[in-house]
């Protein structure tokens, strides 16, 4: 699962900004990581920790947009597992799209 922020940096580039509730209440929260930052100008960098996202930028006054991931909660596997017969019945309905 991942949600995306705009953010806006303050006067020495900083900015500490919560995650959004909802998205911290479905998943693991010890699996909450950054999986990319892109700021308006130069580099910039951030970091998950205990729900926030810390945000470090080499200019000041910069909007930055920041991507974070987490794991869903009960999920053990990355992909789900299908029995074969739900796989053909899938795969029967896409196909017949293409006909």
């Amino acid at each position: 699962m991942d949600t995306i922020r705009n953010v806006q940096t303050d006067n020495v580039g900083y900015a500490d900004v919560g995650v959004d509730p909802t998205f911290l209440e479905i998943i693991d929260p010890a699996s909450l990581y950054v999986l990319s930052v892109v700021g308006e100008g130069g580099p910039c960098g951030a970091i998950a920790f205990n729900g926030r996202i810390q945000i470090r930028r080499a200019q000041p006054d910069d909007r930055v947009t920041i991507t974070v991931a987490g794991k869903r909660l009960g999920m053990t596997d990355r992909l789900v597992r299908y029995p074969e017969d739900i796989a053909r019945r899938n795969n029967a309905f896409w196909n017949q799209a293409w006909q």
